[in-house]
């Protein structure tokens, strides 16, 4: 089962998330308020990818991806870095710090699936199920 962690502070932005990704087939969804919270679940975790919003209080996105990078688990999973800024320099400060793509707010549905399904995707067939609770549970199979 594809595993995917959203890090970003805004509830509204995690429910937009979780809005347009519990509907793909296989994948399982993980939410961090922070990144200080974003870089325990990824260790606990071990997503297949991270969307990590880069304007974060506490430790923002680019100092949660310097930090992924440091402790190499950026050779895991590829980071997704997502922002309402988007200007040249900003894209090219998040590709060189590892970042595999770079999402400008507000995106389209179209642009995160295709990011999904570009960096993260499902090699074997699993089925999912999503309980009452909203916890996904695996029916059969495997995948990644």
């Amino acid at each position: 089962m594809r595993r995917i962690l959203v890090v970003d502070d805004s509830s509204t932005m995690r429910a937009l998330y979780k809005q347009l990704l519990s509907h793909m087939k296989n994948t399982a969804l993980h939410f961090a308020r922070d990144g200080r919270e974003g870089l325990e679940m990824a260790a606990t975790v071990e997503p297949h990818l991270m969307f990590l919003d880069i304007n974060m209080p506490e430790m923002n996105g680019l100092e949660v991806l310097g930090e992924l990078s440091r402790s190499g688990a950026l050779a895991k999973f590829p980071v997704v870095l997502v922002t309402t800024e988007g200007t040249p320099k900003d894209v090219e400060r998040g590709l060189t710090g590892g970042a595999s793509a770079y999402l400008k707010k507000p995106f389209k549905l179209n642009e995160v699936r295709e990011v999904v399904e570009r960096l993260a995707p499902i090699t074997e067939s699993v089925t999912m199920r999503v309980t009452p609770e909203g916890a996904p549970r695996v029916e059969s199979g495997s995948a990644r």
